[in-house]
């Protein structure tokens, strides 16, 4: 386990990529994206939205009013003990937790165990979806968008399928099919108008990349 301490950050939108281009981002060969509709503007950041597992969470003995939670990204396998004020904690969660009637007329220490026990039942049942949102304090990866125009799927040159993540035309066509193929209008031969998204990654509260080296041996 690596500790992540975590910073106070902007509010961000989320992207999403298929393990295989996320793994393209962590390995740095991929620093676009076409999307057939526009995702944010030159400047805006983007943190992404991948698969994730929750391992439990500890009381820091030092600090009462941190909790530190244990995350593992299903990426690559990292895992990361990420450090939040209890404050902070509670935003994170969907409001989608039902309290028990009379729950605001319990004692503060009564108050303060039921909301516990339902929130640890809530990171529990994230934990058995494959497909919950990675809540925004645990993002590791944040993108900035450095450049956004508009242009027909086809003409994308050989450089710019390299900046995809991809070898050649042909494999990036039917990457592109594998997801939009059965969409009216949107397969490759179809050449759709579509944005192109241009990113560099932004690096946050620590040097992921090392990180992440550090956690899977990997060089």
């Amino acid at each position: 386990w690596n500790f992540m301490p975590m910073a106070r950050r902007p509010k961000m939108n989320a992207i999403k990529f298929t393990p295989e281009m996320l793994q393209a981002i962590l390995d740095g060969r991929k620093c676009q994206t076409r999307r057939l509709t526009q995702q944010a503007g030159a400047g805006d950041k983007l943190y992404i939205d991948e698969r994730w597992a929750y391992h439990g969470r500890e009381w820091p003995l030092d600090n009462p009013f941190w909790r530190t939670y244990n995350v593992q990204y299903l990426a690559d396998g990292a895992r990361r003990r990420i450090r939040l004020p209890i404050a902070t904690k509670i935003a994170a969660i969907k409001q989608d937790i039902e309290y028990p009637p009379g729950f605001d007329n319990l004692d503060p220490n009564e108050k303060e165990r039921v909301k516990d026990d339902l929130q640890e039942a809530w990171w529990r049942k994230m934990h058995e979806r494959v497909d919950a949102p990675l809540p925004p304090p645990f993002a590791r990866v944040v993108l900035k968008i450095t450049d956004v125009h508009q242009e027909q799927l086809r003409a994308i040159s050989y450089k710019d399928v390299v900046a995809e993540g991809f070898e050649g035309r042909f494999e990036f066509a039917d990457y592109w099919n594998s997801i939009y193929g059965n969409r009216p209008g949107c397969a490759w031969s179809d050449n759709p108008v579509v944005w192109v998204h241009q990113f560099e990654i932004v690096a946050i509260d620590m040097k992921w990349k090392e990180a992440k080296n550090e956690d899977t041996g990997t060089a």
